[in-house]
């Protein structure tokens, strides 16, 4: 018997595969041509990740959160 998923304790989304990609995809980020001059949203992303990173520490996961803070986080980057 399959037990349901529960989103309160995992994610399908957030996983080790994911961080795997983000590792492969932005190895070469660090560019100073690349860095965000804004400071409110250097400081947006950086609660962003430590947010994140706590909760995978406590193993809580509040996914559907943390991807719209990361959408406007990206969205006001962008509008910049």
């Amino acid at each position: 018997m399959q037990t349901a998923h529960d989103p309160a304790i995992s994610s399908y989304y957030v996983n080790d595969d994911l961080y795997s990609n983000l590792v492969e995809n932005f190895s070469d980020w660090q560019r100073e041509e690349l860095a965000i001059a804004a400071p409110e949203v250097r400081d947006r992303f950086r609660l962003l990740l430590e947010r994140e990173a706590r909760l995978r520490v406590g193993t809580r996961f509040q996914l559907a959160h943390v991807v719209a803070e990361a959408r406007q986080a990206l969205q006001s980057a962008l509008a910049i």
